[in-house]
């Protein structure tokens, strides 16, 4: 019997000194555990702690209409908040919403901040160690948005005691943010054309167009494209002059309601901005 004891005494330190390991393994980073389709969550460890734990995230510039800029770089605040902690983690991917890949670049950590790369790939934003804060804490990063796709954001917080072990801590739910890309605000990459405004949008009968060039151009084209690709209106625009444009095009009563591409082409160059027709 004593032996037996002596065992069990003894089982019982390495699964002591495994947790331990385990919590400060992860104390620094931790890949894997954001919640996004086909990962755990903190809580899938951590537990047991008091309060309620919220993350949130804030964009600058601000997202708004659940949309963002293409090829924009946005400087990206999680915040993880519970009155009944001081120490505080995170972690935050930002995936292709249809592929699951790294939607974006991310770059320039903030303070505390690091970026690892997960099993599956995926690179994730997360704590380098515990930050300290009363009752809540704040870690920021830089991210460059694609040029293209619809992407989702995951992010994770974990308030936790600091007691290296994973019990009493209160991990956060998963907080998400779907954003589709803003193509009405693509900068221009044309070397002729200033800026190019649509409206009314939605349209009814008639898009108007406040075109602004830095030249006189004396021919250009503009195509109104189903989300198919196929060409439904050619208008031709001859001897722009240099300055702001006023052009309107018709909407015959034949296109049904949805959504619609309007191209302008010039100098070898194509501006796409996107309108909803809803009569």
């Amino acid at each position: 019997m004593k032996i037996m004891k002596k065992t069990m005494i003894v089982i019982s330190g390495v699964g002591l000194m495994i947790s331990a390991a385990f919590v400060l393994k992860y104390s620094n980073g931790k890949t894997d555990s954001t919640g996004s389709p086909g990962e755990n969550t903190c809580g899938s460890c951590h537990n047991g702690g008091s309060g309620t734990t919220i993350t949130n995230v804030s964009f600058n510039p601000s997202i708004s209409s659940g949309s963002y800029t293409p090829n924009q770089t946005y400087t990206i605040t999680v915040n993880v908040i519970n009155n009944a902690f001081n120490n505080f983690s995170f972690a935050c991917e930002i995936l292709n919403s249809s592929t699951l890949s790294n939607a974006g670049t991310m770059s320039n950590a903030g303070s505390g901040v690091q970026f690892m790369t997960g099993i599956n790939g995926r690179n994730v934003a997360t704590h380098t160690a515990v930050k300290t804060g009363t009752g809540s804490a704040s870690f920021t990063f830089e991210w460059t948005a694609p040029s293209s796709g619809n992407i989702t954001l995951y992010a994770i917080g974990n308030a936790v005691n600091g007691n290296g072990s994973p019990t009493g801590d209160k991990p956060s739910s998963t907080f998400t943010l779907s954003l589709s890309p803003d193509l009405n605000s693509v900068t221009l990459p044309s070397s002729s054309i200033s800026s190019m405004l649509l409206y009314p949008n939605p349209v009814k009968e008639v898009v108007n167009i406040h075109l602004t060039t830095n030249k006189n151009i004396k021919q250009a084209t503009i195509h109104l494209l189903n989300t198919n690709g196929k060409t439904l209106i050619t208008q031709n625009l001859n001897n722009i002059q240099s300055g702001l444009n006023f052009i309107s095009v018709q909407i015959p009563s034949s296109v049904p309601n949805g959504l619609y591409f309007v191209r302008l082409s010039i100098d070898n160059e194509t501006i796409t901005r996107v309108i909803l027709i809803q009569k």
